[in-house]
């Protein structure tokens, strides 16, 4: 056995192992727990006041003895630049502050009437605010933003990412992060899209039970998700609402707020997003006149750019799987059926129509807006780089190509 030991302690690597346990296991079992100086923040807001910012933070602060509704708060600081508004925030909390555990940012729709980039840019450069996190606006104040958050994670642990994100999953397929908004905003036509929700005010007669979930209920073809909130410090109880809605952004600042169908417009094109609901009116049944929904179940895009006579076309075949979701006539005991899923001339006829009518109507919005945010120039700069060049020298830059691009879209309708 001595022999052994001797043995052992003639390797070096043993005796530093050895020394390392003595002088610092001491130490990290009488030091304090990390989260004693050191706070978690979980999303973060901007609002621009009158004559100064809220920056507000929503954090994250283990403690085991805690019910789990305490363990979250706003917190806030104001100031006249971000920086101090956030050095306050800070003061505030007690601990020291890091921002790259924050999965959403969250903005005052005032802040975009300037370039929000400026704001943004400060807290990825100096806090290491990460670009994964989720970029929303929001009608309201973001701190009351994050106080329903904070409500709606205490009773039924819905988080505010996860709202936002059902619209990315299936209203539309758009990446809201903050990676893609500065991908937009250093891109050629300078414009992006992020989420938008609004902040509503409950209604007193309403019943107090939470409504929460993400549940498309718009026969139009829309959606909206929405989450109650508890009072907050004796104020009136706010609600979530998710609409499906998004801001159209160029050069930092905000265009114009975008519906559900004019987002399901831009999104034809995009081979990733489905479940989108499209419904027609006044469809003929035995005498009826019924109207029916449609789910985009899957889809296949042919597409192809090329210039004709010095001009830039965009053609695309658009195959699209199309499941029957609801049928509404003067009859109750309608019923969906292999009958009524037959996707008759008429039916066609009227999908087509009302699938053109959406991208037209998004197409005059992103040409209004001089905002690419379906990829145009990129696609044409990719596989036309000759005549793309001299294309957009002869109108003045890549931001008014989009203008000069003639769209030749055909629709294939499958019953899936």
């Amino acid at each position: 056995m001595k022999n052994r030991v001797k043995k052992m302690l003639k390797n070096p690597m043993l005796i530093i192992f050895i020394l390392i346990l003595i002088f610092f296991t001491p130490q990290a079992l009488i030091s304090p727990g990390q989260n004693r100086d050191r706070g978690v923040v979980i999303a973060i807001g901007i609002d621009q006041l009158e004559s100064e910012y809220e920056i507000s933070l929503l954090t994250f602060i283990p403690t085991a003895q805690n019910s789990y509704k305490e363990l979250t708060s706003v917190i806030s600081g104001k100031g006249d630049t971000i920086a101090k508004a956030l050095y306050n925030a800070q003061i505030t909390m007690g601990r020291d502050i890091g921002l790259s555990h924050a999965k959403t940012t969250v903005v005052n729709e005032k802040l975009l009437e300037e370039d929000v980039a400026e704001y943004i840019d400060y807290l990825s450069r100096v806090t290491s605010l990460s670009e994964n996190t989720v970029f929303i606006c929001t009608n309201s104040s973001a701190k009351e933003l994050l106080e329903a958050s904070s409500a709606l994670e205490t009773s039924v642990g819905l988080q505010l990412e996860q709202i936002i994100g059902y619209n990315a999953k299936n209203l539309y397929v758009t990446d809201t992060s903050l990676e893609a908004f500065y991908k937009g905003y250093y891109s050629e036509s300078k414009s992006s899209l992020i989420g938008y929700i609004s902040l509503t005010s409950e209604d007193p007669d309403a019943s107090t039970a939470t409504q929460t979930g993400a549940e498309q209920t718009d026969a139009e073809g829309g959606g909206s998700s929405e989450g109650g909130s508890g009072k907050q410090d004796g104020q009136q109880s706010k609600q979530i609402k998710n609409d499906g809605q998004a801001v159209l952004i160029k050069n930092g600042k905000k265009q114009q707020i975008l519906s559900v169908d004019e987002l399901n417009g831009i999104n034809l094109l995009n081979i990733e997003s489905l479940n989108q609901i499209i419904t027609i009116n006044d469809v003929n049944y035995k005498d009826n006149k019924l109207r029916y929904s449609f789910r985009i179940k899957n889809k296949r895009i042919n597409k192809v750019s090329t210039f004709e006579n010095g001009y830039p076309v965009y053609g695309a075949q658009l195959i699209l799987g199309l499941e029957l979701v609801e049928i509404d006539g003067p009859h109750e005991n309608l019923k969906i059926n292999t009958e009524f899923s037959e996707l008759t001339p008429e039916i066609v006829k009227k999908l087509d129509d009302e699938l053109k009518t959406q991208f037209t109507s998004a197409l005059k919005i992103l040409r209004k807006n001089k905002t690419d945010v379906i990829g145009i120039n990129e696609t044409f700069f990719k596989e036309n780089r000759k005549e793309y060049n001299r294309f957009i020298k002869t109108i003045g830059g890549p931001e008014n190509f989009l203008e000069y691009v003639n769209f030749k879209i055909n629709f294939i309708l499958e019953s899936d």
